[in-house]
């Protein structure tokens, strides 16, 4: 039979162990969020250079269309119900299979745009 310490022993043995595998899985993590922070505009965090700022267009399929950028690695930046879709920073290797995804309507540069004449 083990006596008490014996056993508080194991206990903290264990949770020492649990708390080293918590700590890595922690940095790990974090390492992982620091490599895939999106460009945010006005925010001077950049994306990485192979990365395609991008609306999407999707009426109906706004919810699909961005579970597809969530697949192909992509992260959504901005809601933008006015267009029926949403900002999104992508791999711009994956710009062609976004535009593939059923219900996407446009993928097109995320630019400042500039009226071609002025009203009135």
């Amino acid at each position: 039979m083990r006596s008490h310490s014996g056993h508080l022993l194991d206990r903290v043995s264990k949770e020492r162990d649990v708390s080293k595998a918590l700590r890595c899985v922690a940095v790990v993590a974090a390492a992982g969020l620091l490599s895939a922070v999106p460009a945010a505009p006005g925010t001077g965090v950049t994306a990485p250079a192979d990365a395609a700022a991008v609306i999407v267009q999707a009426p109906g399929a706004q919810t699909q269309a961005a579970a597809a950028v969530d697949r192909l690695g992509g992260t959504v930046t901005a809601e933008l119900p006015i267009v029926d879709g949403f900002a999104a920073t992508v791999p711009s290797t994956a710009v062609d299979l976004l535009a593939a995804v059923p219900g996407v309507t446009a993928v097109t540069p995320d630019a400042t745009m500039h009226p071609a004449a002025k009203p009135g």
